[in-house]
């Protein structure tokens, strides 16, 4: 239900950015006949000249508002006009936040400037231009016109946006579906009269897992930089030994094992996250990992890279291999797994961090 309504929101927004302004909602277009200094509101109203318009006027508010309507003989004379204002307008180096829609006869450019805010749209044959001190007073400058509103947003363009949207929460609900059933399938459940142990023991077994021929290790998660977990699994990065090894190897990505325990459920979750390697520190000193929070974080099926470190040469000319380690998922996650389901807990993979922790 939860992505039903995401894409339900996602439909009102589309139609909302490709509507009329809120100003301009339920104005008629402007009629083709009338004189432009008709639609203005009361005020200083004057005739301009020296525009392209066939017949242009414009007024000035005691309150700062200022409103021009431009007539023009056809609708693609005033859309020219509307593309060339606007584009003059959205170019100026104190124009801020602006905001354009050109979607078939809704054309409109909402914009900021020093002191005020602006609105400037195509109404068939008309072009008008609105500008206030804010929002407000520019709502009440609208108002008090007989300006005329853009056209109405197509009906093929709404349902359109109709089947742009149901096809992207058709795929996003496709997308999920499909990360949930290959989480499912990632999951390893303890063999069949093994009984759980306490948490306590089941943390200390994983604990003792890190070896000194292991280029990984198992710590508490209560280090700084790193979010709330029971364990992390991650590569040696802090050990000079291996750290010269995955220098020497070159290894551009990593990633680390974030582990909770679930005494209620007796259930290990595990949780993904990947990070490019970067080396600029050089290989004397750790690299700089920046661990990614992707929608794919969590569900890693396999990464495999080896590591060879190499002696001195030997007395027959030929380097001899002096460490000969494997930097994949599965030599750092299969040790976790078989220690996990012997101890009769479920090793279960996760897609985003559990909401509060359990032990």
């Amino acid at each position: 239900m939860t992505w039903l309504r995401a894409a339900a929101l996602l439909v009102c927004l589309l139609l909302a950015a490709c509507g009329p302004p809120k100003e301009l909602e339920g104005r008629p277009t402007a009629p083709p006949d009338v004189a432009a200094a008709r639609l203005l509101p009361p005020g200083m109203v004057r005739l301009l000249s020296g525009t392209r318009a066939r017949d242009a006027a414009e007024v000035r508010t005691r309150s700062g508002g200022w409103l021009a309507a431009l007539r023009f003989s056809s609708t693609a004379e005033a859309h020219a006009e509307f593309v060339a204002r606007a584009a003059e307008r959205a170019s100026r180096p104190d124009t801020s936040a602006t905001t354009r829609v050109d979607y078939g006869a809704v054309q409109w450019l909402r914009y900021g400037f020093p002191g005020g805010t602006g609105l400037t749209w195509q109404s068939d044959r008309w072009v008008f231009i609105a500008e206030a001190p804010d929002a407000a007073q520019l709502a009440q400058l609208i108002a008090d016109s007989r300006v005329g509103g853009t056209g109405p947003l197509p009906a093929f363009a709404a349902s359109g946006l109709l089947g742009i949207a149901g096809l992207a929460a058709f795929l996003a609900v496709l997308a999920i579906g499909c990360l949930w059933l290959l989480r499912r399938s990632l999951v390893v459940r303890p063999p069949a009269g093994v009984l759980p142990v306490e948490p306590d023991a089941l943390r200390a077994r994983l604990l003792a897992l890190e070896a000194s021929d292991r280029p990984w290790q198992v710590r508490t998660g209560t280090a700084a930089g790193v979010p709330s977990a029971d364990l992390v699994v991650e590569w040696k990065w802090a050990d000079a030994q291996w750290l010269g090894l995955l220098a020497r190897n070159g290894l551009t990505r990593t990633y680390r094992l974030r582990l909770y325990l679930d005494p209620g459920t007796h259930q290990c979750g595990a949780l993904d996250e990947t990070s490019e390697v970067d080396w600029s520190a050089g290989a004397v000193a750790a690299p700089r990992l920046s661990y990614s929070r992707s929608v794919f974080r969590g569900v890693r099926i396999a990464r495999r890279e080896r590591a060879a470190a190499w002696a001195a040469a030997t007395s027959l000319g030929m380097p001899q291999p002096a460490v000969d380690a494997r930097f994949d998922l599965d030599a750092l996650k299969q040790p976790v797994i078989a220690a996990v389901t012997a101890a009769g807990w479920t090793y279960r993979p996760l897609l985003w961090p559990p909401r509060r922790r359990v032990s």
